[in-house]
This record gives structure tokens, C-alpha cells and sequence, in this order.
């Protein structure tokens, strides 16, 4: 009797379909010939792991929407003045808050950010948002 392979600790859905069919493939060959594995059962586990997949594209489609959504609100805000608290080097937000125009958004690591007196600032950080009125 073989040993059954290792099965890893990911979350993927491609690994979890790896994982699932090293355990399979290790249940069929080692299986009893008189009681095979009931098709029905296997059936589902298949079913289920291609719903597993189809979820993950979901979040993934999703995850783009929202990185989209994202840097168009952060692009709305070029040209407008945003009052912020920076957040220190101990992960903290400061005490005083930091006012300023807008120069740039970008995307970091999935989140939208805006530029401002070369803070990059996320959304959530902003407190609020003034529209600058040109001179005349």
C-alpha cells in the first residue's frame, strides 16, 4: 500500500483542485476492488469543487471592480484640496492634521491612493474634501 500524498494548507482554488485530486487519485488506488468508490458521492465532490472555482473567479472579478471603483473616486479627487491625518512610522495616525491639493492618484498594492504634499494618502484616510477655487 502506497503512502497518500501531503495535501497543502492553501486557499486557492487551483490548489485546493490540485490537493483534491491527489486525494483522489490516492483513494482510487488504493480502494477496495469489491466496494469502489460510489459515483453519486464522487459526482458531488466534482460538483462542488468546480462551484469552488467559479466563486474564486468571482472574487477575483470583483476584487478588479473594486480596485477600479477605487481609482476613479481617487482620480475625482485631482485639483481638490483633502485633509488627512498622515500616519506615522508606528502605524499610527498622527494627532494633527495635514491639508492639501491633490496632484496624483495611483495604484499601491490593490489600493487607490492620492498624492498630496508627497503623502500618498488612502481614502479612508481622508477626513474631508474642499474644492479649490481658482482666483480671479
Amino acid at each position: 500500500m502506497s503512502a497518500i500524498p501531503a495535501i497543502s494548507s492553501t486557499t486557492s482554488a487551483s490548489s485546493i483542485r490540485n490537493d483534491y485530486l491527489k486525494l483522489l487519485a490516492a483513494q482510487l488506488s488504493n480502494q477496495n476492488p469489491m466496494e469502489p468508490m460510489d459515483n453519486h458521492d464522487m459526482t458531488l465532490q466534482m460538483a462542488a469543487l468546480a462551484e469552488l472555482e467559479q466563486m474564486e473567479n468571482v472574487n477575483s472579478s470583483f476584487s478588479t471592480l473594486l480596485q477600479n471603483f477605487g481609482m476613479v473616486q481617487a482620480g475625482e479627487l485631482i485639483g481638490k484640496e483633502v485633509t488627512f491625518f498622515p500616519i506615522g512610522g508606528d502605524g499610527m495616525p498622527s494627532t494633527e492634521s495635514v491639508s492639501g491639493v491633490v496632484t496624483e492618484a495611483k495604484l499601491v498594492d490593490g489600493d487607490a491612493k492620492v498624492v498630496v504634499n508627497a503623502h500618498t494618502v488612502s481614502l479612508g484616510e481622508i477626513v474631508a474634501i474642499k474644492e479649490v477655487t481658482q482666483p480671479t
